[in-house]
């Protein structure tokens, strides 16, 4: 059985339950006895209380907690079925799966062993005992509500097995105001004379702000989870007997509206908010331009868990949200998007294609074509309401549940679709960084930025990438968050027992690579302790948390000394340029931690040799890298290193074309681009793997034999022998066939990018550049061995584009060529799926080089 103390949330919500004045309460952790001359009128004990206290009635409920350990669903203990399901949505079937597990629990009588204890010692008769008592009700349960200002208790009283009201009770000031409208809005309905649904009654309740109302709900609600007939019914009836239109400067969501924005522009900015807010006051500079908007009463909550009942008879509840004028197809929208969001948090294209379902639903069709309604302005419309009034929301909030992100990343996903992107002249890569450190603290994330030197990581540099120190156990959550983010074409994840890095390819052709570190390892050695470091952290007024000085020369040290590397050149100006109480400070830290006995910082910083073998011997004695630590460590290593071979393998690109097209300019661009974009290792290859020299170095010797090659023109030679050439072939197709196997063990499988500068392709279709006469197929079919690249482009253009860069070729050739390049290169890519061969007309090299960037970040 398991007890804990109250957490302040919990103390709140009980506070309300239980007691009619929350002053008069007193919260116990575990503790038998209460201390003498207690004068509260009720006391809420954490654990099962034996005994009765003098003067005081006793009654002993369990809370079964949210996964943060607060109060999420509370049940006395004489509870015999679990009534609390009533608040649960089964929505999927993982959630119906939950709540059968819960019944059978409850029916071995297992419940006890589930949830948590609570006693509650009481002089005045509890608030809700009286309600229990006026509505003949038989026992009650309770759901704490979700965390938030909206948050509110609701309370359902059974009688036998179904639950006859519920009882809703505000935690605060702002779910107060939501009761009191929601009453407001019964009252509205109530006088509508609605058929197509129905809704619940409100009931008599002495208990302050408090809304007491029956249960609509008659069992199962499969057939609503899924927007259908008996959704448009309802929004078609709400539209004739409330639906207007209106002029924009008259329309008073847009008044709403514009109070949100003004807040925003001046308050606190919460992840994904800039972009967010330039895209919303867009869209009311359109809505605005509108010659009228159409109107109609709105649920506002229109959403599968606030229904219940069947099609044919559907009925809706949650009232606090409505609206008499709202866009006229806001609870269309709401239900598809906030179903397909929270309901499995489904990636943007599911939200779209969900929404072109809509789009094309018959009825929905009638509907709108009924009533002049326009479906891409009114889903403009709602997301400038419904967005604009929750960014508010949020940013009101200490904690944001990561749901909210989930919110947050696809509406602006959709903002953006719906706007062409239009706004937004930040990079994806620039706009995302920021964004990455509201995430990580406003989740209270306990991380530090490593190797800052000084500089301010929201603004990176255009080819840095970012390296983050970060407990082990906030990092799934996190990426969860940053992966579903607005611009990301595709990401990709490596993980090590010690580091996972995050590689984020852009829609704009930007990229990020995000190292999150969890422990400090060079292969099977812990070099320095993480939770260590992580505790001294030092917040950055800029906005962020990093290492403390001593920490971050520490850590870069040892990851570059440890790994015989040269320390970068800014990292020693950064700390040599140091005042000298700081760097007497940073050389005792270290020398405290190691023992190097270093006399000054400058002989660390260079990296003398001594030093190297000093802090190697050093580290291995550690206690982290003996005993049972040492064989730990030396296994992770040996599982990274296979886990290696899988993940972080390299790939090879080929870039082919004739004289005159612009490979040799493309090359070098590729070439940076890999290397500085993507951070990562290239090796150049001509032609070739050349395991194989060429031919002539047999004869001149390897150098002369280059020297004679590249002084030579192409398509010179004259060759006209059949058999020689098919001899010569053979010996450079066995350099292709023997050599693949060398480059991928020597570099693919080390995780480097291979760069082709032409390929097995020209033999194919070019065999006269290498002074071969081949026959007519030979050099194709013999592909079917060669080593396929994951991707190959071939660049071309039109003879008088080629001839006026360079008149090598002639016309005639230039057309011939590129014809069978093209006709190899459409072959090829129909016929070998698992690599991509890419035709690009190079007219403007910028042009090319995106194409060249969309299919390389397609592939890495």
């Amino acid at each position: 059985m398991k007890t804990n103390n109250f957490t302040q949330a919990d103390k709140t919500v009980l506070s309300h339950l239980f007691s009619a004045e929350e002053k008069r309460v007193l919260f116990v952790g575990q503790h038998n006895d209460v201390v003498a001359n207690v004068h509260a009128d009720t006391i809420i004990y954490s654990g099962r209380q034996k005994g009765k206290k003098s003067t005081y009635n006793k009654a002993v409920f369990y809370y079964i907690p949210n996964p943060d350990a607060t109060m999420r669903w509370i049940f006395s203990d004489q509870l015999k079925t679990p009534l609390f399901l009533s608040f649960y949505s089964q929505v999927n079937i993982k959630a119906a799966l939950y709540a059968l597990v819960l019944k059978l629990i409850f029916i071995l009588r297992l419940q006890h062993f589930l949830a948590r204890p609570f006693t509650v010692y009481y002089k005045k008769n509890l608030p809700l005992e009286a309600i229990k008592q006026d509505l003949k009700a038989d026992d009650y349960t309770i759901f704490t509500g979700t965390a938030g200002l909206n948050r509110k208790a609701v309370v359902a009283f059974s009688q036998g097995k179904r639950v006859g009201s519920f009882l809703k009770l505000p935690v605060g000031r702002h779910s107060a105001q939501l009761i009191r409208k929601e009453k407001e809005q019964l009252q509205i309905v109530a006088s509508k004379g609605f058929t197509a649904f129905t809704y619940p009654q409100q009931q008599e309740v002495t208990m302050k702000e408090a809304l007491l109302q029956s249960n609509i709900a008659g069992g199962e609600n499969r057939s609503l989870n899924n927007f259908g007939s008996g959704h448009t019914a309802i929004i078609s009836e709400m539209h004739q007997k409330t639906g207007r239109k209106v002029a924009p400067q008259d329309c008073a969501y847009l008044d709403k509206v514009r109070g949100y924005l003004q807040h925003l522009s001046t308050g606190q900015r919460i992840f994904l908010s800039d972009d967010l807010f330039l895209y919303l006051e867009q869209l009311l500079h359109e809505t605005m331009g509108q010659k009228t908007l159409s109107v109609a009463m709105s649920h506002g909550d229109f959403v599968p868990w606030n229904m219940c009942g069947t099609e044919q008879q559907p009925g809706v509840f949650d009232w606090e949200l409505a609206d008499e004028a709202y866009p006229a197809m806001f609870d269309a929208f709401h239900f598809v998007i906030q179903s397909a969001i929270l309901n499995g948090n489904k990636p943007f294209d599911e939200v779209l294609k969900a929404l072109e379902n809509l789009r094309k639903r018959e009825d929905i069709q009638v509907f709108m074509k009924s009533m002049g309604l326009d479906f891409d302005q009114q889903l403009k419309q709602y997301l400038l309401l419904h967005v604009s009034h929750y960014l508010l929301l949020y940013s009101q909030q200490e904690k944001l549940h990561k749901q909210v992100y989930w919110l947050l990343n696809t509406w602006l996903h959709l903002i953006a679709y719906t706007m062409n992107n239009e706004v937004s002249k930040l990079s994806r890569r620039e706009s995302f960084v920021p964004n990455l450190f509201q995430v990580l603290n406003e989740k209270g994330i306990n991380y530090a930025v490593l190797k800052t030197a000084g500089k301010n990581v929201l603004k990176p540099d255009p080819f840095a990438d970012i390296d983050i120190l970060i407990e082990k156990k906030s990092l799934d959550e996190l990426l969860s968050i940053l992966t579903r983010v607005n611009g990301i074409q595709r990401y990709k994840l490596s993980r090590k027992s010690n580091l996972t890095t995050l590689a984020i390819f852009f829609q704009d052709q930007s990229f990020l690579s995000l190292d999150f570190v969890t422990a400090f390892k060079r292969r099977a050695l812990v070099y320095m302790s993480a939770s260590h470091a992580l505790k001294r952290r030092i917040y950055d007024e800029r906005g962020f948390y990093r290492l403390k000085s001593s920490d971050d020369l520490n850590y870069i040290l040892s990851f570059y000394l440890l790994n015989n590397g040269e320390i970068p050149e800014h990292y020693k100006n950064y700390f040599l340029e140091m005042d000298e109480i700081s760097k007497f400070e940073v050389l005792s830290s270290i020398n405290k931690r190691l023992n190097l006995g270093a006399q000054n910082l400058e002989d660390l910083i260079e990296g003398k040799e001594e030093l190297k073998k000093n802090m190697n011997m050093k580290v291995k004695k550690m206690k982290t890298n003996r005993g049972v630590h040492q064989l730990k460590n030396k296994l992770q290593y040996m599982v990274d290193t296979m886990r290696g071979l899988f993940t972080l393998r390299g790939f090879t690109i080929t870039l082919s074309g004739v004289d005159g097209a612009g490979k040799s300019t493309l090359l070098e661009l590729v070439k940076t681009y890999v290397e500085k974009d993507l951070r990562r290792q290239v090796v150049l290859l001509r032609h070739r793997p050349s395991v194989l020299p060429i031919l002539s170095a047999y004869v001149y010797g390897k150098e002369e034999a280059e020297q004679r090659s590249a002084a030579k023109l192409p398509r010179t030679g004259n060759n006209t022998s059949v058999p020689k050439s098919v001899l010569r072939f053979m010996y450079y197709y066995l350099d292709y066939v023997l050599g693949q196997w060398m480059v991928y063990f020597k570099y693919t499988l080390r995780g480097k990018v291979v760069i082709y500068d032409r390929y097995y392709f020209d033999f194919i279709n070019d065999p006269k550049r290498s002074n071969l006469q081949l026959p007519k197929g030979m050099a194709r079919r013999g592909y079917a061995l060669v080593f396929k690249p994951l991707l190959n482009i071939y660049l071309y253009a039109q003879p008088d584009v080629i001839l006026a860069r360079k008149k090598e070729l002639d016309a005639e050739t230039i057309t011939e060529l590129n014809e069978k390049y093209l006709s190899t290169f459409n072959r090829f890519g129909k016929r070998y799926k698992h690599s991509k061969y890419v035709a690009v007309e190079n007219l403007d090299i910028d042009d090319t080089m995106n194409v060249i960037k969309q299919n390389i970040n397609a592939v890495a």
